[in-house]
């Protein structure tokens, strides 16, 4: 399935200083100036809709603000876009449509893969020849450890509940705002992903899970899926109108202007739900921008010694002691214990136990035989 560009205004790619509304131009704005000084897309021109999603800077992705536009980005911003790359040097465009797409999104507008171990980029073994970090890339992705945190300049929303509204005065205009949660420089999550995701349709029944939230975007993958890797992904919680069955569309504006849900819904779906009954609800969204500089990034001992990943959200068997440090995390049929690395091997060298022949049992044996077949020799020489 693919995006029909008839519907897309050109000139908000293609013209600089660009505004539109949901009906044409934004009436401040002279359309045949801008239709006279069309150019190729710039990365503020693709920001203005997509670091705005959501209603504002930086609501909804996470990983994509306004700043980024910038003529000048900084490194601990974003590396590529320091470099001054543009969104088509990854998200390649096939007669307009885009490639590439979200952990959250349904639909992929092409078939070619937006990937960093693309050959032309950084390869499937993107570190120096040796290093430790080339044996892991095959379960894991590259921003699980080059993307640090998000929400670097503006801040990103957490969660929206739409039940708890408060009243804020701008100018001459009352609107009725839903509570909103930001944070600065969050922490990733880390979840396994398989290019597939589960997205819930609004026409479907909403699907509780154990702690009984709607789940309303997540990644397909697991632990024993061998197509999945690893993933820096962002975790957004909302609470939501629903009828105890479908979660239930509504028009934002209305409820802003008049602080009514009923009427609101009513709008939407033709529909009257009084008193209107809500439900928390989740989406795992990835996080593919914000690429950190390289001296940023996780290490050996960050996710083997200080945990810096949930193994047990990430599915490996863990153990606890009495204090509820983790002194043990297995995958499931398997002994290799990742967070004992003390013991099993190096994590400020990044020598791990599996390249350590003692860490093979019965290899030990050979370095020994060796010592005592060169001693005979020697002997023998001698005699």
């Amino acid at each position: 399935m693919v995006c029909p560009i008839e519907k897309i205004d050109c000139l908000i790619c293609h013209a600089p200083n660009y505004k539109k509304t949901m009906s044409g131009p934004d009436p401040s704005i002279d359309a045949t100036a801008a239709a006279r000084n069309v150019r190729l897309p710039t990365r503020a021109m693709c920001l203005r809709c997509h670091a705005t999603a959501g209603g504002g800077d930086n609501n909804k992705r996470g990983d994509l603000e306004l700043a980024m536009g910038a003529a000048n980005v900084s490194r601990d911003l974003d590396v590529h876009m320091s470099a001054n790359m543009t969104c088509q040097n990854c998200h390649v465009f096939i007669d307009h449509h885009v490639s590439g797409r979200g952990m959250d999104l349904r639909v992929d507008d092409t078939d070619f893969p937006v990937t960093c171990d693309d050959r032309r980029c950084h390869g499937s073994e993107p570190h120096p020849d040796g290093s430790m970090y080339n044996k892991h890339t095959d379960r894991i992705y590259c921003t699980a450890c080059h993307v640090t945190s998000y929400g670097k300049e503006q801040t990103v929303e957490i969660s929206r509940n739409w039940e708890t509204r408060h009243l804020e005065h701008l100018g001459a205009n009352v609107m009725h705002h839903e509570m909103i949660v930001r944070e600065s420089n969050p922490a990733p999550i880390h979840v396994w992903w398989n290019r597939w995701s589960e997205i819930m349709d609004l026409a479907d029944p909403a699907v509780l899970d154990d702690d009984g939230v709607v789940v309303m975007a997540k990644p397909v993958g697991s632990i024993n899926n061998s197509a999945s890797k690893i993933y820096a992904a962002r975790l957004h919680l909302g609470r939501q109108p629903w009828n105890g069955t479908y979660i239930l569309p509504f028009k934002v504006m209305t409820v802003k202007t008049t602080d009514n849900m009923t009427q609101t819904i009513f709008d939407a779906t033709g529909r009257i739900f009084d008193p209107v009954q809500y439900v928390d609800a989740k989406r795992y969204m990835g996080l593919f921008h914000g690429v950190s500089p390289k001296d940023e990034a996780l290490t050996c001992t960050d996710c083997h010694k200080d945990h810096a990943v949930d193994f047990e959200a990430l599915g490996y068997d863990v153990e606890e002691d009495a204090s509820g440090n983790l002194i043990s995390a297995t995958k499931p049929g398997e002994s290799l214990n990742l967070v004992n690395f003390p013991a099993n091997g190096d994590t400020e060298t990044c020598v791990c136990p599996d390249e350590s022949a003692a860490s093979t049992p019965g290899f030990g044996i050979i370095p020994a035989l060796g010592g005592l077949m060169a001693v005979a020799y020697l002997l023998r020489r001698r005699n």
